[in-house]
């Protein structure tokens, strides 16, 4: 009888604990980025904020959410109409700059990599979409440092 009700407790226990444990999820939601000129819709948190800068040439959109979700996407004419290409031509940029240093996931439209800023790591990402003449480039926001997890779960959500 004691055995049972130490076992029950320490389930119990044990149950309260791992619930506890980790980052909660934020709920994502479908953001139709179309009332922002673009025809793009992405998986973003609910509460989501969208900046739109109109360069002329080319659009910058920023998408945040808290720390934890900050991307930033380009918009503007191509020539390319394979986003495989256009992935592999940013994934050859991104190798040939100062802090790169490895491709941590690579698939046909984009991939995740690492960067070691004197000791520092941070990680990054490039997602490509092509449609109607124009491409869409994601990546992580310009400004903070980004943990594995996030960059995985921010490229995810734009895919």
């Amino acid at each position: 009888m004691i055995k049972t009700k130490s076992l029950t407790f320490f389930l119990a226990f044990l149950l309260i604990l791992c619930s506890s444990c980790g980052e909660p999820k934020a709920v994502k939601k479908e953001l139709d980025l179309m009332k922002h000129g673009l025809p793009i819709k992405i998986n973003a948190p609910e509460d989501a904020k969208v900046v739109v800068e109109d360069l002329g040439i080319m659009k910058d959109v920023t998408i945040t959410s808290g720390d934890n979700y900050n991307v930033q996407l380009f918009s503007g004419e191509t020539l390319e109409s394979d986003p495989t290409a256009k992935a592999k031509a940013l994934q050859s940029e991104v190798r040939n700059q100062a802090y790169f240093s490895e491709i941590v996931k690579e698939e046909e439209h984009g991939f995740i990599f690492k960067k070691d800023i004197d000791g520092n790591i941070d990680y990054d990402f490039r997602y490509v979409r092509i449609a109607a003449g124009q491409d869409y480039i994601f990546q992580t926001g310009l400004y903070g440092t980004q943990t594995l997890e996030q960059v995985e779960a921010m490229y995810e959500s734009v895919k």
